[in-house]
């Protein structure tokens, strides 16, 4: 090692350490060679970096998460539908995109306020995650339009049901401040390798047929 054999007198790495309780925790090791030659001498400094792997964590979640739901932002679901695209590239698999916008939920927001269209958006969130599958990506881009990445399709003839899934949520009322509100919702798909073979292609297909069925 350079510090063994005096060619370095310093280096830092981080690591984990273990507690009695068998539990792990993050550490940052610096050590110093303060004499060199055959009778070295090094100082330790062990510091205990769980607080600020934590809140590295945290701002990477809130970076990649939208904030009122909890589900992947625009950025983590651009991430998550190029790897998925690579991978169904490689295994020869189709894949699916949904895009999603919430009919009349702009006459809700602009009358009621903002409180009520937020507690709305929530529960949408939620019975959305509920209706796709495990392996789907639910993610909301911004506003009252939200996505879903439908992946491990052995073919196309499965997404019709899963988008009626999806509108079938919508049938029941949602209660927000002690009232009972209908929303409905308009979906566009487009799939790979169809429409498209990148994330630009496959969600401008996607858009375009969300206005379609809006109108």
């Amino acid at each position: 090692a350079p510090l063994l054999d005096g060619t370095e007198q310093y280096a830092k790495f981080e690591t984990m350490h273990k507690r009695k309780d068998g539990t792990q925790y993050p550490v940052e090791v610096s050590l110093q060679l303060t004499r060199p030659g055959n009778d070295q001498v090094f100082v330790a400094i062990i510091l205990d970096t769980t607080e600020r792997h934590d809140s590295l964590q945290k701002l990477d979640y809130m970076a990649n998460h939208a904030t009122l739901t909890g589900l992947p932002n625009r950025v983590l679901f651009s991430d998550r539908l190029s790897h998925a695209l690579q991978h169904c590239e490689r295994n020869r698999h189709p894949l699916a995109l949904m895009f999603l916008d919430l009919d009349g939920f702009k006459v809700i927001n602009d009358s009621l306020g903002h409180p009520t269209g937020d507690d709305l958006l929530q529960q949408v969130a939620q019975r959305l995650e509920d209706a796709a599958r495990k392996c789907d990506t639910v993610a909301r881009l911004g506003g009252d339009e939200f996505t879903i990445i439908l992946e491990d399709l052995d073919d196309l003839n499965s997404i019709p049901d899963i988008a009626q899934r999806i509108l079938r949520s919508f049938e029941e009322p949602f209660e927000v401040q002690g009232r009972r509100m209908f929303l409905g919702a308009s979906i566009g798909i487009s799939t790979y390798p169809q429409d498209g073979h990148d994330v630009t292609a496959l969600m401008k297909y996607a858009d375009v047929a969300m206005f379609q069925a809006k109108k």
